[in-house]
């Protein structure tokens, strides 16, 4: 018998989410703007917020569904840090403001994320990553998944190897393959004994 639905705990990929170095890398700060953020989910639309960004905080406006179907509009204004970066430049970092029993996380984050119908951080909302309940095997193979997609898009494990990307040095694209090897090694070596037991 397994455990109680209520033993797991919702993952971070279950939640939108907004992250502010995606923001800072498209320009969004300085100068301050204004634009609509998307989600899509299988391909469909999920949600989407109006943001408005300062040097010194957002802004966010969006609407989510309470649990009688209504819809109800939910303004949040998050504030900005700014921090200076080892080689120069500065990076930003959200400041979480919805610990539990309504004291201020003040937590700095890259993400946060919805849950119910606040944007706060992963602590806060109590998320955990979907790797954490993963086994050796399911670690192995996102291992191997994860390099293949960053080297190029749709790259399953079924396919050939992905060529290195154009700008991508020798030396970092050789690590990434033997790396990718030993998790897909690794893996078929699981599946193997499983295969064994099996029969």
């Amino acid at each position: 018998m397994g455990r109680p639905r209520s033993w797991y705990r919702r993952t971070c990929d279950d939640c939108l989410a907004i992250d502010v170095r995606e923001w800072s890398r498209s320009g969004r700060f300085l100068p301050p703007s204004s634009f609509t953020c998307l989600w899509a989910i299988g391909g469909r639309p999920a949600g989407s917020i109006r943001v408005q960004t300062d040097s010194d905080s957002v802004s966010l406006r969006y609407r989510v569904s309470s649990n009688d179907g209504e819809w109800n509009a939910v303004e949040q204004r998050i504030s900005i840090e700014w921090t200076a970066c080892p080689y120069g430049g500065r990076r930003p970092w959200f400041l979480c403001v919805n610990a539990p029993g309504g004291r201020n996380c003040a937590r700095r984050v890259a993400k946060l994320y919805l849950k119910g119908q606040v944007f706060a951080c992963r602590l806060c909302h109590r998320l955990t990553y979907a790797s954490q309940s993963e086994d050796r095997l399911g670690r192995a193979i996102r291992c191997a998944q994860n390099i293949r997609t960053r080297l190029g898009k749709n790259a399953g494990l079924l396919g050939p190897f992905p060529a290195r990307p154009k700008g991508m040095h020798r030396t970092t694209y050789w690590r990434l393959f033997h790396r990718s090897r030993l998790a897909e090694n690794g893996a078929c070596g699981m599946l193997a004994e499983v295969f064994k037991a099996c029969s």
